[in-house]
């Protein structure tokens, strides 16, 4: 490689590198202006000047509201430990239900934020599928012999006490001390995998797939 080539190689490294810096700063605002918000909608000017950068900047890295979703629910899956991964088997994701409420805890604001804004409720939309999957994968592994009509309403039970609702109204309920509320989640969804792996336990009513005449 001639010296003009090597300088045009570090100068292309150089750009990537900038760039990605770019797009993890405007991220970066997108959650702490989105966690400030309260019922209120963050702007894609506060956004670009929280990053240091232009409304035209955020749009060439994010060309849609969809891409904005994907990045902030990368985001928020990094900060709340899924980055990449999920429990596996039904006592880990009992024993990930506490490390997940502590999670929300420590970032209360942004949890707030995608409970309360129109923006954040559908970026937290975006990820809810994902993790829905994910959990119903555990569910069908536990109890692949129960119809699938039953799978797909105990998987729902069961991210439903994983949620940020569950997690708000728990701490609403319960109280500031967070080993009430994460001791009380992770109960109830022990008792609800420990009856869906139960075979002589009837699935949820309504559940049966069956057609009337």
């Amino acid at each position: 490689m001639t010296p003009a080539e090597e300088a045009a190689d570090r100068s292309v490294t150089l750009r990537d590198r900038l760039a990605e810096r770019t797009r993890e700063l405007i991220i970066e605002a997108m959650a702490a202006s989105l966690g400030e918000t309260g019922p209120f909608e963050f702007s894609i000017f506060e956004i670009a000047r929280r990053a240091g950068v232009s409304p035209r900047t955020i749009y060439r890295h994010f060309p849609t509201r969809e891409d904005m979703f994907e990045a902030l629910t990368e985001l928020v899956e990094s900060r709340l430990g899924f980055a990449g991964s999920f429990p596996g088997d039904a006592d880990a994701v009992v024993e990930a239900l506490p490390k997940l409420f502590d999670a929300f805890d420590a970032n209360e604001e942004l949890m707030l934020a995608q409970r309360q804004t129109e923006f954040g409720r559908a970026a937290r939309e975006h990820g809810r599928k994902s993790r829905g999957m994910r959990l119903q994968k555990v569910i069908d592994e536990l109890a692949p012999a129960r119809p699938e009509a039953e799978r797909e309403a105990m998987a729902a039970a069961c991210h439903c006490l994983g949620s940020i609702e569950a997690w708000y109204w728990l701490r609403a309920d319960l109280g500031s001390d967070p080993r009430r509320s994460n001791g009380a989640a992770a109960w109830a969804l022990r008792a609800l995998l420990n009856a869906v792996a139960d075979p002589d336990r009837p699935g949820p009513s309504g559940s049966e797939g069956e057609e009337s005449d």
